[in-house]
């Protein structure tokens, strides 16, 4: 998936079979934090953000930090820029909340959904990119040509 935006696309549904078990936000940046060692080091250099270790290392405490900073900074200004069409400014309005993780069972929904993200982004690239695990060994799981 070389557009790194595109890959909540893949996960978000799984929100939709148990809500109290998952958190957007986990899932959002769960499956983008693979790649966010592109970003941070400006360059397209894989280290270890597409790893098991790198789930741990890089990719749990950056979505904690991002989170964080979303969720203080970010949201209300986006939801007040959305465009008015449909009323859809009004209505992101009101779903507004304070986030937060207080609980343990809070920290472990985050953990998990961030996890989720993580291995639905790996997956997505193991039939997107060149070497890619399916896309290597079973020619007929190639989908970069679609």
């Amino acid at each position: 998936m070389p557009f790194t935006f595109a890959h909540p696309t893949y996960i978000l549904l799984i929100k939709f079979i148990n809500p109290r078990c998952f958190s957007v936000t986990g899932l959002v940046l769960g499956s983008m934090a693979p790649d966010f060692e592109y970003f941070l080091s400006l360059e397209p250099h894989q280290s270890i953000g597409h790893s098991f270790s790198g789930l741990f290392v890089q990719v749990i405490p950056l979505c904690i930090l991002f989170a964080y900073l979303f969720h203080i900074f970010v949201k209300e200004s986006l939801v007040l820029h959305l465009p008015s069409i449909f009323g859809l400014n009004r209505r992101a309005y009101n779903l507004l909340r304070t986030w937060s993780i207080r609980t343990l069972r809070d920290w472990i929904v985050f953990f998990v959904s961030v996890s989720a993200g993580f291995l639905s982004h790996i997956s997505v690239d193991a039939f997107t990119h060149e070497g890619g695990y399916m896309f290597s060994n079973f020619p007929c799981c190639d989908l970069s040509s679609f």
